[in-house]
Parts: structure tokens; C-alpha cells; sequence
């Protein structure tokens, strides 16, 4: 099972707040509601790490095993330069306002894909549509 976060990717928003503690939260509800029983192996990618190293301390007869992917880690954090800052809050506004598919479309390279072995159809799964972020 893949999870993408509220308002990460392709899933909607939430009013929660972002904190480790609830994204450990729905990181449960999703596995539980999605069938799967404990102990888990968690394969987090990125940030992901961080809140799979809570959900692993925090319950741990829950977790047998983290397979980080270019994890980030815990155990250390310099202050967020300055430039990223204002990086994510331009990735913000482009999100709110639906703007993210169109510059996905307009900026990806499809003839490299084709040469690096990719088919129409990954390509295609892989693109944020507009679809996807209307409200149902």
C-alpha cells in the first residue's frame, strides 16, 4: 500500500494539524482501515522516515521493521534555509490554486522518459490531472 499524505500528491487536504503525532495517527487509520494487520514493515521515503521512526517508538509491537528510501533522519536538523522557505510557500499557492498538473505537463520531458525506458501509460499514471483535484 502506498500512502500519500493529506494535501501531498494526489490525495485532498485535511484541517489537521501537521504535527508528527497525527500523521502517526493516520498512518494507522489507513493501514487499519485498508485490512492490514501489525506487526508492519514500513518502506517511508524522505520525511516519511521521521514519522515512521515515531510510529516505530511509539508502538512498537506495531512495527517489526523500517526500510528507510532516502530517509531523512531524526536525529539531527539545521534551521530550513531561508530560499526554501519561500520555495514551499510558492509549492503551496500553486497547489491551492490547481496550478501543480499544468506545470507537471508543461515541464516534464517526456521524450527523456520514453529514452530512459517509460511507456505512455506510466508516464500518463504518473501526471497530476485536474481531475484529481476537484472536489467530489
Amino acid at each position: 500500500m502506498c500512502l500519500e499524505y493529506f494535501g501531498v500528491g494526489f490525495s485532498s487536504t485535511t484541517s489537521r494539524t501537521r504535527s508528527v503525532e497525527n500523521y502517526v495517527d493516520e498512518i494507522r487509520m489507513a493501514l487499519q482501515r485498508s485490512g492490514f494487520n501489525p506487526p508492519y514493515v514500513l518502506l517511508p521515503h524522505s520525511m516519511s522516515s521521521v514519522y515512521s521512526e515515531y510510529y516505530a517508538a511509539s508502538h512498537p509491537d506495531e512495527v517489526v521493521a523500517i526500510i528507510s528510501l532516502d530517509g531523512t533522519s531524526s536525529a539531527h536538523y539545521d534551521r530550513m534555509p531561508g530560499w526554501v522557505a519561500h520555495v514551499l510557500q510558492l509549492a503551496r499557492v500553486l497547489q491551492a490554486v490547481g496550478l501543480v498538473p499544468l506545470i507537471a505537463l508543461l515541464t516534464t520531458n517526456r521524450k527523456k522518459l520514453f529514452s530512459y525506458g517509460y511507456r505512455e501509460q506510466e508516464i500518463a499514471d504518473s501526471m497530476p490531472t485536474m481531475r484529481n483535484r476537484l472536489p467530489s
